[in-house]
Order: C-alpha cells, then sequence, then structure tokens
C-alpha cells in the first residue's frame, strides 16, 4: 500500500490522493449533522416520556439511553440520505 501512494504521489501529484474526496465529504457532512441533532433529540424523548436517563448533558446518562438514542439516530438518517440502501437491505 505504502509503495502504491508513493507511486501515485510521483506519477499524479499528492492531489491525486485526494481525487473524488470533496463529494464523499459533502454527502457524509449531512449525515453526521442529522446523526448529532437527532442523537440528542431521542435522548431528550427517551428521557422525558421513559425515563431512561436525564435530560442534562453532562454525560450522565444511562448506557441504555445512549445506545437507543444512538440506534435511532443512525436509522434515522440512514433512511433520509440512503434511501436506496435502505430499501436494497
Amino acid at each position: 500500500i505504502v509503495s502504491r501512494v508513493g507511486s501515485i504521489a510521483r506519477l499524479e501529484g499528492w492531489r491525486a490522493l485526494f481525487k473524488g474526496n470533496l463529494a464523499n465529504v459533502m454527502r457524509f457532512a449531512p449525515t453526521k449533522g442529522l446523526d448529532f441533532f437527532t442523537f440528542h433529540a431521542y435522548k431528550g424523548l427517551l428521557a422525558t416520556h421513559f425515563g431512561l436517563g436525564s435530560t442534562e448533558d453532562d454525560g450522565g446518562g444511562r448506557v441504555v439511553q445512549r445506545m437507543l438514542a444512538g440506534g435511532l439516530a443512525g436509522m434515522t438518517s440512514t433512511m433520509l440520505f440512503f434511501p436506496l440502501d435502505t430499501l436494497t437491505t
């Protein structure tokens, strides 16, 4: 791998190592933003309606609350940003 990276950098320049990365970042950044937003929203929902953990963001929430909120946040962003992946699996 190291030799291939070196040969690409020598033949095409260092910019060739990052070719196509902008499209990946443009796809990835909104997904992670939605993940963070929905994680905190689900965490608050689980605290107020189901009594799991606390509503404060002090890091002392229950493990179950954080696991459920993280799972729901991941499912939400996947359904909104990758509909073809969701339908084919």
